[in-house]
């Protein structure tokens, strides 16, 4: 379980930091080693050939690059600069004594397998928000959603922590939304991390009210995963189940992993506010979205338009749409009241903004928080339990 105290304090210290500073920025923030940390007049070598490592590169003007450190593309070239493997750190460090190390890795993994490598060669780095914070650079179009504006997003809506807070269900719902304000706050992954394993270790909420016959609306139903897990938990008790997938390799991989599934209604359509057609950019599976200059067209629909049965169930995960894919579904929501489970991270606001529009079609539901992946992603709110008030 977290230390919902110790982390609610921790938030406080934040914010005395802040109203006692002089000249307040959010680098007030940052754990005292990442905060001493600047890039300029450095050497610099970017830890992962990532998307990340190219979009920094990309932007770096005058900064002074030395390699690119990655063990799975070791001996290639990322524009002008050598990538190298970890060995070749230390003689780095050698070479260049006040190196700095930039990771531009995502994964738990990476990330903590090279922190614990530059700290055995004494090689200070930076965490990949740090990076892109202390230099002022732009993400990857494709991951700008999930960072831009973190820390102002959280630090503006501070006088809504408390009324937030209290508006969730449960001790855990209340620990991992500290938790994920900590971590926008001072870009240190450890408090998702705990927030992660507490919430893998609880399961989901019970958002679902008990009953004999669900309907389903499974939005961004992607390979049929999620079909697939909702059947296995709540077995035959389920009359219909409605997915939707735009994209068109994921819609077949649904279509053959449920087609020996009954009552199943596949469209290969994302959720929207009303039916239309968008562009959509095609990424990793974080990564898709919709935006005007996708590189392909979708179709999009309302759950209005469609699902002309009382819907008992909604789980929307459609990569920054969720807001638009609520609006189309505002008549169920408001006459049946559907257990919700809902992505909350794709969007800078949504973490905020997405329960105020939930109360504003349906007030009264409880709701959960939990956070299933150590880093930005996978942060789901729960509406449950919704009685009429």
């Amino acid at each position: 379980m977290l230390d919902n105290d110790a982390l609610r304090r921790a938030l406080d210290r934040l914010a005395e930091r802040w109203e006692r500073s002089a000249n307040p920025t959010f680098r007030l923030f940052e754990d005292d080693r990442v905060a001493a940390l600047d890039l300029g007049d450095r050497p610099l070598v970017l830890i992962g050939a990532t998307p990340y490592a190219r979009a920094f590169v990309a932007q770096a003007g005058a900064l002074e690059i030395i390699a690119i450190c990655d063990n799975n593309a070791a001996g290639k070239k990322l524009g002008p600069f050598d990538i190298v493997a970890e060995s070749a750190l230390a003689d780095l460090k050698q070479q260049h004594p006040r190196l700095l190390a930039a990771m531009m890795v995502e994964s738990k993994g990476a990330a903590a397998h090279f922190g614990a490598y530059c700290d055995a060669w004494h090689i200070e780095w930076l965490g990949l928000i740090h990076a892109f914070r202390r230099a002022g650079f732009a993400y990857p179009a494709v991951q700008a959603k999930f960072y831009d504006r973190l820390v102002e997003s959280a630090w503006g809506r501070r006088d809504r922590w408390q009324s937030f807070a209290g508006a969730l269900d449960d001790e855990l719902s209340r620990g991992v939304f500290y938790s994920v304000l900590l971590f926008r706050l001072t870009g240190e992954r450890r408090y998702l991390e705990a927030a992660h394993l507490a919430s893998a270790a609880a399961g989901e909420p019970a958002w679902l009210r008990p009953t004999t016959t669900h309907v389903y609306v499974d939005g961004g139903a992607y390979d049929g995963d999620t079909v697939v897990k909702f059947i296995e938990k709540f077995g035959p008790a389920y009359d219909q189940i409605y997915a939707f997938e735009p994209d068109e390799a994921n819609f077949a991989l649904l279509e053959e992993r449920t087609k020996h599934l009954p009552g199943i209604q596949r469209f290969r359509q994302g959720l929207y506010s009303d039916r239309r057609t968008l562009r959509f950019a095609a990424g990793n599976d974080q990564g898709s979205y919709v935006s005007e200059g996708g590189d392909i067209a979708i179709e999009v629909t309302a759950i209005d338009q469609v699902v002309d049965r009382p819907v008992t169930a909604i789980k929307l995960d459609v990569e920054g749409s969720e807001a638009s894919a609520l609006s189309g579904g505002a008549s169920q929501i408001s006459r049946n009241r559907p257990g919700l489970c809902i992505s909350a991270y794709h969007q800078t606001d949504d973490l905020f903004d997405l329960p105020a529009q939930i109360a504003s079609i349906a007030p009264g539901y409880k709701l959960s928080l939990r956070q299933f992946t150590p880093w930005l992603y996978d942060t789901n709110l729960y509406c449950h339990q919704g009685a009429r008030p």
